[in-house]
This record gives C-alpha cells, sequence and structure tokens, in this order.
C-alpha cells in the first residue's frame, strides 16, 4: 500500500502537467532503469540518477522523496504495459485456437521483457521492503484482474472464482519465467517456448478437469 503502512513513501511528489516537465520526467525514469540494471538496489541513489541524466538533483527530488518511490512508478509503468496488451488481446479471446492464442499473447509480452530486460531489475528491487512488496502485490493482482475474464470465457461452467485461482497461477508461471528468459539482461527464446508449452498444458488440464 502506498499509505498506511510504515516504510518508505512510495508516492510520487507531483506529476508533471506541462510538456517540458513531462520529458523531465520521461529522462529520469529512463535514467532510473538504467543505472539499476548496472548498479543494483544498493548502488541505485537519487543522486546517480541525476548525475546520469545530467540533471540538478533537485529536478528528481521535485517528483520522488526516495529512490523506494521511484521505483515503485518504474514498476507501476511496467504493469500498465502488461495490462495494456491484455485489454488488447481480450478481444479475441478465446476461440476455438485458443492454444494458439495463448502463444501469441505470450510472445507479445516476451517481446516487452526482450525490449527491456530491466524489467527483472525493477521486480527485483520491489522485493526489498514491506511497503514495496505490498504494492507489488496490488501490481500483480491488477494483472491478474485482466486475465480473470479471459479465463472465465474459456471455462465451459464460467465459474469467476475458479477462474481467479487459475488466473492466478497464470500470472505467477508467466511472470516467473518471463523475468527468467532475460535472467542476464540477454533474451533466451527457449524460456519463452517452455512456457508457452507449460501454459498451453496446465490450461489443458483445466478444462479437462472442469468438462469431466
Amino acid at each position: 500500500m502506498l499509505v498506511g503502512m510504515s516504510g518508505p513513501d512510495l508516492r510520487v511528489r507531483k506529476r508533471p502537467v506541462q510538456e517540458r516537465g513531462r520529458r523531465r520526467f520521461a529522462e529520469i525514469l529512463d535514467s532510473a532503469r538504467t543505472l539499476l540494471a548496472e548498479e543494483g538496489l544498493d548502488g541505485f541513489t537519487l543522486e546517480g540518477v541525476a548525475a546520469r541524466a545530467n540533471i540538478p538533483i533537485g529536478s528528481v527530488y521535485q517528483f520522488f522523496p526516495n529512490k523506494y518511490a521511484l521505483i515503485a512508478e518504474l514498476s507501476a509503468h511496467d504493469t500498465e504495459a502488461i495490462a495494456a496488451g491484455l485489454r488488447e488481446f481480450a478481444d479475441a479471446f478465446p476461440s476455438e485456437q485458443w492454444q494458439s492464442e495463448v502463444d501469441h499473447l505470450i510472445d507479445a509480452l516476451a517481446a516487452l521483457w526482450r525490449r527491456d530486460p530491466t524489467r527483472r531489475h525493477v521486480w527485483l528491487a520491489m522485493q526489498s521492503t514491506a511497503a514495496t512488496r505490498s504494492l507489488q502485490a496490488e501490481q500483480t493482482k491488477a494483472v491478474t484482474d485482466e486475465v480473470v475474464p479471459l479465463i472465465t470465457n474459456l471455462l465451459p461452467e464460467r465459474s469467476t472464482r475458479r477462474a481467479r485461482t487459475v488466473a492466478e497461477v497464470v500470472v505467477q508461471m508467466a511472470f516467473s519465467l518471463l523475468h527468467f528468459s532475460v535472467r542476464d539482461d540477454t533474451p533466451h527464446p527457449s524460456a519463452v517456448r517452455e512456457l508457452k508449452r507449460a501454459l498451453r498444458s496446465y490450461l489443458r488440464a483445466v478444462l479437462l478437469d472442469a468438462s469431466g
């Protein structure tokens, strides 16, 4: 949670409104990603982000009270990109070729990790405090909420309760192996292939169980 939990304040102090401010905000985020990937959490500081972006440190503190708030904002951006991809996919799912559609979805999500392997570093950093772990759990739930209707439409009994359990498993499987697929900041297509195989097998077993 952002408020009401002991630990670092994870709120953005203010969000830019003017174009110049939005550009500066984006520069901070881009520099933060690079620095976090290079230095890890221990070497990640707002001063380092300012130096990397070649801007005054006050410009960073204008938006972020501490490094954890900046990491939380990176994680929020990553979460929204995943949720947006799922929403685009929702209109066409499921069809009789749902297994191929699952493959296409995983390929689309894997492209996010392939284009920006720093997602894994952000994910790891979000596990560093109780407050960031709590926020990460909320973000994971937001992604799961997008998956639930997909699974509900796939199940013959259309059980939302059952669909949520399946969706939670699917999300955890996908996140774990997508992060693993860029484990050394290099894409490993074999991990993505195994993820697709695992998801197809799992969902086939779910459908078989539901039909029985």
